[in-house]
């Protein structure tokens, strides 16, 4: 087959030698296809071989096996065969094309998802969650144990809501029992499916279409009730159901496993399919046991850590101290001891934010930089406020999907100082085929690496890392709709830095940008989780403080704008560096307007409206300052 293939030329045999050498010669694999094909009997007496040629391609051989003891095969025979394999090389070639279609088309539509995720922050991860999960019960489920739909269903899953491409945002993120029942959230299964239709199967496209049946014949968007309901179907309700009790959202904390266990047996029955809900919680068991499992690797690394030198972790100059050095080897020499481990990170907690500190990995593409922000997960904060969160959970990131334990870095007075992470792959602890698993963990690892900052990219501004317009338009509205719900009040901070222009003719635009990043800083670590910061445009900043009022506000407002005014923009003067010159420095300051919701507007563009007005107010009145929106005095100033 090899000398066929370089040659690019028939090869015809007849020696019965020569014939044993050619078959012996054969692949394994297309060895055991022969044999297979002719068991018990001897695989030929001659052989004729033809190139599979497309284009200047050679894809492969076509061969054919004499079984007569005088069997020849003549040039008619060698031509018959060329024009067959002619046709299976341009078949195979078309089926390669088709391939290559598909996978454009997925990767289109996963990076399609992850920007639907990216609407709304809280859905970070979803799609690649729900994937594993539903790789994880398919496997523990015996009907589908081995069948090759498993790996078909991962990626399905992972586009199990592409449909709400069809959704304004608007009724995207409003979420709630008003939204599940208007006509469009109940069509956008159909659509998925629709989208999805060239690439999968039958079985796999009713799943997506019904994955909002209900059990008990209450779902969308054909009302379908218990064994109606498609099997893969009822399979990704349940997993899809999981993630979102276990993940943090707007308004509510995740739930713990022991109480999103408790209420995935409260829908068996309900919404839910009882035998698969069973299933999965025998998967999720094990899933616990991998946590633990990981939590253990991860306090091995706490207790060799130091942890009064590691808090002194700050900046990514820091990674050139030896503290440094040695903290990076005696992670890995934990995870060179725990194979089954692919991450082993820590983390620090400064007045901005949860920072990377250390990394184990050697490979630059994969190692985080130590001062790099991290994404709040709702699980990293717990860990270094003394709690032990009980959560039994997938995470996903830039690089896949995960199975995360923590433990925390304590020092003498047992303080949490630090935490460890370690990091072990999703999909490991599940049984069947290798090579189905080999290609269900590169397909994650896919889909992670593709993907996963295109949510980021979304919803945060790429300087300050703060959230972008778009997206505190979006969740202020979210918001809004939730405090009339709770009758609360929701506050509103509108802020720019004064004289920013002259800061940048001054001191150029890469000053500029650091201090609008120093800002962002400053403002982070002066509101709650819950609260929403960002970035509005150029030097302004906009910050949503829910369930908060006047009082409340005025103190964010006037830690901000001291914090603030803390802050210095210097460099050494034009006419040189020499010691003793002089340096030009600049203070910086902010004008805050402030308004709230519904005192100030009934609606999201009103209160906004009021809360710019307050901002210019505040600058009109000599800069670096607060002004709470009152409308008689716009009135007054309109008249």
């Amino acid at each position: 087959a090899g000398k066929v293939i370089l040659t690019r030329r028939p090869l015809r045999l007849s020696d019965p030698n020569e014939v044993k050498a050619a078959l012996a010669d054969l692949q394994p694999t297309n060895r055991r296809a022969l044999e297979a094909a002719l068991p018990g009997r001897d695989q030929g007496n001659a052989v004729l071989a033809v190139p599979l040629l497309y284009k200047d391609d050679a894809l492969g051989v076509l061969l054919a096996a004499g079984l007569d003891s005088d069997r020849i095969f003549s040039e008619d025979d060698q031509s018959l065969l060329q024009v067959i394999a002619s046709q299976v090389a341009t078949a195979v070639e078309n089926a390669k094309a088709f391939e290559q279609i598909k996978k454009l088309h997925l990767d289109s539509l996963k990076i399609l998802i992850r920007a639907l995720n990216a609407k709304d922050y809280y859905s970070y991860g979803h799609s690649m969650r729900v994937a594993a999960y539903a790789q994880l019960l398919a496997l523990h489920y015996q009907p589908l144990s081995g069948s090759a739909l498993i790996s078909e269903l991962g990626e399905a899953a992972a586009l199990h809501d592409i449909g709400k491409v069809g959704l304004t945002d608007e009724l995207l993120l409003k979420g709630g029992s008003e939204s599940e029942a208007s006509d469009a959230m109940r069509e956008h299964p159909i659509l998925g499916a629709t989208i999805l239709n060239p690439l999968f199967t039958d079985d796999v496209l009713a799943a997506v279409r019904h994955h909002h049946e209900n059990w008990d014949g209450s779902g969308y968007p054909d009302g379908l009730a218990e064994r109606d309901i498609p099997e893969l179907a009822r399979l990704l309700a349940v997993v899809n159901t999981y993630d979102s009790l276990t993940i943090p959202r707007a308004f509510t904390q995740p739930l713990t496993y022991q109480q999103a266990r408790e209420r995935l047996l409260l829908e068996a029955g309900r919404s839910l399919d009882p035998h698969m809900v069973d299933v999965f919680l025998r998967a999720l068991e094990g899933l616990r046991a991998r946590r633990d499992a990981a939590r253990a690797i991860a306090a091995e690394a706490a207790a060799q850590l130091d942890a009064s030198r590691h808090s002194l972790l700050r900046t990514r100059q820091d990674m050139e101290t030896r503290i440094y050095q040695d903290g990076v080897e005696t992670l890995r020499k934990v995870l060179a001891a725990h194979p089954e481990a692919r991450f082993l990170t820590t983390f620090n907690e400064t007045p901005e934010g949860f920072i990377y500190a250390l990394d184990a990995e050697e490979d630059p593409a994969y190692r985080s930089q130590l001062g790099d922000g991290v994404l709040e997960d709702g699980e990293l904060p717990a860990w270094f406020a003394g709690e032990r969160p009980d959560r039994v959970v997938y995470s996903a990131d830039d690089f896949g999907v995960w199975v995360s334990g923590y433990a925390p870095i304590c020092d003498r007075n047992d303080r949490v100082v630090g935490v460890v992470c370690a990091d072990l792959p999703a999909l490991e602890e599940m049984s069947g085929d290798q090579r189905q698993h080999n290609a269900l963990t590169e397909m994650m690892s896919k889909i992670g690496t593709r993907m996963a900052s295109v949510e980021l990219q979304a919803i945060t501004d790429g300087l300050t890392g703060l959230y972008n317009h778009r997206y505190f338009h979006e969740r202020l509205q979210q918001i809004i709709d939730a405090a009339v719900a709770r009758h609360e009040t929701v506050a509103i901070l509108f802020f720019d830095l004064d004289n920013f222009k002259t800061l940048n003719d001054t001191y150029g635009h890469s000053a500029g940008d650091a201090t609008l990043v120093q800002v962002a800083k400053v403002v982070q670590n002066n509101i709650r989780g819950g609260d929403i910061a960002s970035r509005y445009g150029g030097d302004e900043f906009a910050i949503i403080l829910p369930d908060n009022d006047v009082a409340g506000a005025l103190q964010v407002a006037e830690r901000i704008r001291r914090n603030v005014t803390e802050m210095v923009v210097g460099e050494a003067s034009s006419s040189g560096t020499a010691k003793g010159e002089t340096e030009l420095k600049m203070n910086v300051t902010m004008s805050i307007g402030l308004a709230v919701f519904p005192d100030d507007g009934q609606t999201k563009d009103d209160v906004l409206s009021a809360a710019d007005w307050a901002m210019y107010q505040a600058k009109a009145r000599g800069r670096n300052q607060i002004v709470v929106f009152s409308p008689q005095a716009r009135a007054a100033a309109a008249s």
